[in-house]
C-alpha cells in the first residue's frame, strides 16, 4: 500500500487498517460533513489525511479521478473528497477499515458539533410529530370507516319509497313508522305505473274507482257533506272514461237533496286525470233540477287509436340517389354599386372627383414640368398637378408625382398612354419611421 500504516490482514475479507478512514466510515452516517471535517482536521495530522485519501482511491475501483489539493485548506478539501467518494460509490465495494491505535480516534463532544443544526433537526422532528398527530387517524377509526363504506355498498342506492311524503308536516320524523304527514292532497307527480296504455285485446277490463270525502271548513252543523266519486273505466275504442257525480249539500230541513250533476269526459288512455270536481254550498236547495250530462272535448289521440284508424304504419320510401348539398354562402352586405345616371353640367348634386397620385419614373432631365403638363392636357384634355420627387442620391433621371382624377384612372394606367421608356404605377405612401423622428 501507499502508506506504512495500512496493513491488509485478510485478502478475502478485504480488511484495511487505517484510523482516519475507519473513523470517517463509521461516523459518516451519524454526523454532518462540516462537523466531521472539523474533528478530523483537529485530530489527525496533514500527512495522515493525505495518505488516507490516497489509500481510499487506490482501494475503491472506479473511474473517479483523484485530485491533488494545494495551498491553504488542503486538508479540508482532501477530507471532502474522501467523504464524497464514500457517498457516491457502492458500499459493497468499500474495504472494511479498522483502527489499530484506538487512542488516535478523537472523542466527539459539543466542541465539534454544531448545536444550531441540532436545534433545527429537533424542530423538524417536532413538526413532523405534530403533523402526524393532527392528520393521521388511529387503527380503530380506520376500521370504522371501512365498515361504513362496506355497509354503504350493500345498501340500496335509491330510496324513493317516501318521495310523496310531506316532510314539512312531520312525515319524515323517525318516530313516524308509516311516514304519515296528514292530509296532503294528490301528489303533483304522476305514477309511472298508470301511464301504460291498455291492450286492445281486453276492451272489457275492469276499471279503477276512487272515492274521497272532503268536508268544507265553514259548513255548519246539520249540513251534509257531498260525496264525490271518481271512477275511471275502460270503454269501447280503448278510451278511459271519467265519471264524476257531484251532489249539492242540503240541510236536514230540506225536503229533497239537490240532484246530482253527472259529468262525462273522455280522456286519453295514456294519462289518468287527477282533478276532482265538487259542488259544495251552504245554501239549501230550493228547487229540483234535472240531471245534466256534459261531454268534454276529446284530447290528443293515442298511438293505439291512430293505428286503429289508419291501419298499419306507413313506411317512408328513401331514395338512394346522391344529392348535392352546398353550404349557403353569406352575402356581402358592404358591396357598393356606382350610379350611371347622366346629369347636366349645371347640376349641383354630383359625385366628388378625388385625385389619385401616380408615380412616373425614368423621365429625362431635360424634360420640364410644363412639358409633361402639356402632354397630358393634349392627350386627355385634363389639367393635372405635378410634384417633383427629390431623390436622396443623385440619379440620371427624374421622378414625378402626378395627381389625376379617380374617374379617369383607367386611361392613365394604360401602357399606350405614356411615352416609350417611361415607367408608371400607383403611388405608394410609405409610413414615416417614428423612431427616427
Amino acid at each position: 500500500m501507499a502508506s506504512s500504516s495500512s496493513v491488509v490482514k485478510c485478502n478475502s475479507c478485504n480488511i484495511v487498517i487505517n484510523e482516519t478512514l475507519a473513523f470517517i466510515q463509521n461516523k459518516l452516517d451519524v454526523m454532518d460533513e462540516e462537523s466531521l471535517v472539523r474533528i478530523c482536521v483537529s485530530s489527525f495530522p496533514e500527512d495522515e489525511i493525505e495518505a488516507a485519501k490516497t489509500l481510499l482511491f487506490e482501494s475503491v475501483p472506479g473511474t473517479k479521478r483523484k485530485v491533488k489539493r494545494k495551498n491553504t485548506g488542503k486538508s479540508q478539501r482532501d477530507l471532502y473528497d474522501v467523504i464524497t467518494l464514500f457517498k457516491e460509490t457502492d458500499p459493497e465495494k468499500h474495504p472494511i477499515f479498522v483502527a489499530r491505535d484506538l487512542q488516535k480516534l478523537p472523542p466527539i463532544n459539543f466542541d465539534h458539533v454544531d448545536p444550531t443544526k441540532l436545534l433545527k433537526d429537533l424542530l423538524l422532528i417536532q413538526r413532523d410529530v405534530r403533523s402526524i398527530m393532527e392528520n393521521y387517524v388511529t387503527a380503530e377509526q380506520l376500521i370504522e370507516v371501512k365498515n361504513d363504506i362496506d355497509n354503504l355498498r350493500e345498501a340500496s342506492m335509491i330510496n324513493n319509497f317516501d318521495r310523496n311524503v310531506n316532510r314539512k308536516r312531520g312525515g319524515g320524523f323517525s318516530n313516524s313508522f308509516t311516514l304519515d304527514s296528514g292530509p296532503m292532497g294528490l301528489p303533483h307527480l304522476l305514477d309511472e305505473r298508470n301511464l301504460s296504455p291498455q291492450p286492445r285485446e281486453s276492451p272489457t277490463a275492469t276499471g279503477r274507482a276512487r272515492v274521497s270525502f272532503r268536508a268544507h271548513a265553514e259548513c255548519a252543523p246539520g249540513i251534509s257533506v257531498p260525496l264525490v266519486v271518481k271512477q275511471s273505466c275502460v270503454g269501447a275504442g280503448n278510451e278511459i272514461s271519467e265519471v264524476v257525480i257531484e251532489g249539492a249539500p242540503t240541510t236536514q230541513l230540506s225536503p229533497s237533496p239537490a240532484p246530482p250533476i253527472l259529468t262525462y269526459r273522455a280522456i286519453s288512455p295514456s294519462m289518468e286525470a287527477v282533478t276532482l270536481f265538487s259542488n259544495i254550498s251552504a245554501k239549501p236547495a230550493a228547487s229540483i233540477h234535472a240531471p245534466r250530462l256534459t261531454q268534454a272535448a276529446p284530447r290528443d289521440k293515442s298511438f293505439s287509436s291512430v293505428l286503429g284508424e289508419e291501419g298499419e304504419w306507413k313506411k317512408e320510401d328513401y331514395s338512394e340517389d346522391w344529392k348535392l348539398i352546398q353550404r349557403k354562402r353569406l352575402k356581402n352586405r358592404f358591396v357598393t354599386v356606382a350610379g350611371k345616371a347622366e346629369t347636366n353640367p349645371s347640376e349641383k348634386f354630383r359625385a366628388a372627383d378625388i385625385s389619385i397620385p401616380l408615380f412616373i419614373n425614368n423621365v429625362d432631365k431635360s424634360t420640364s414640368e410644363k412639358d409633361i403638363y402639356e402632354y397630358i392636357l393634349k392627350k386627355t384634355q385634363l389639367e393635372v398637378n405635378l410634384q417633383r420627387i427629390n431623390a436622396r442620391a443623385p440619379k440620371h433621371y427624374n421622378a414625378y408625382k402626378v395627381f389625376v382624377p379617380r374617374s379617369k384612372m383607367s386611361i392613365f394606367l394604360e401602357d399606350s398612354f405614356w411615352p416609350e421608356g417611361i415607367s408608371y404605377r400607383r403611388f405608394i405612401e410609405f409610413k414615416k419611421d417614428l423612431n427616427n423622428g
